[in-house]
């Protein structure tokens, strides 16, 4: 999606303004440590797509889509009470996977540097070979 400057505002008020809403005013026990890492707006403003990072395993980050996705009445209306749109947009939460993909990068990278030998070479002594001069 193309966006224009006036959509880029809304979409980080509506990511600020669900970000406040998690922090300070949910109770739901499903809802555990999650990160609003994006907010996608259709060019009509009409649909919000917030994109969220969970902690936990698999089962947690489910739970946690599910009461999110069971409150966006709250979170519509916190958005309209914050924004003043014709429209408010219809909220749709999405697991974000980028941090874990990000963190298994991370992972595979520090696994290659404890390979590499000291002079930042693949350690492999077992391939070397003397010259005879």
């Amino acid at each position: 999606m193309l966006y224009g400057k006036r959509n880029e505002k809304i979409a980080l008020q509506i990511k600020g303004t669900i970000a406040e809403a998690l922090i300070h005013e949910m109770r739901d026990p499903r809802i555990g440590f999650v990160t609003v890492t994006a907010v996608e707006l259709s060019d009509d403003l009409k649909h919000a797509a917030v994109y969220v990072s969970v902690m936990g395993n698999d089962k947690e980050r489910e739970g946690a889509l599910i009461a999110l996705n069971h409150a966006t009445g709250f979170f519509q209306k916190t958005v309209a009470g914050n924004l003043t749109l014709r429209f408010t947009p219809k909220i749709r939460f999405v697991l974000d996977r980028s941090v874990d993909e990000g963190m298994k990068i991370d992972t595979i990278l520090a696994q290659l540097r404890a390979e590499e030998g000291p002079d930042g070479t693949a350690d492999d002594t077992a391939h070397d070979t003397e010259t005879a001069d």
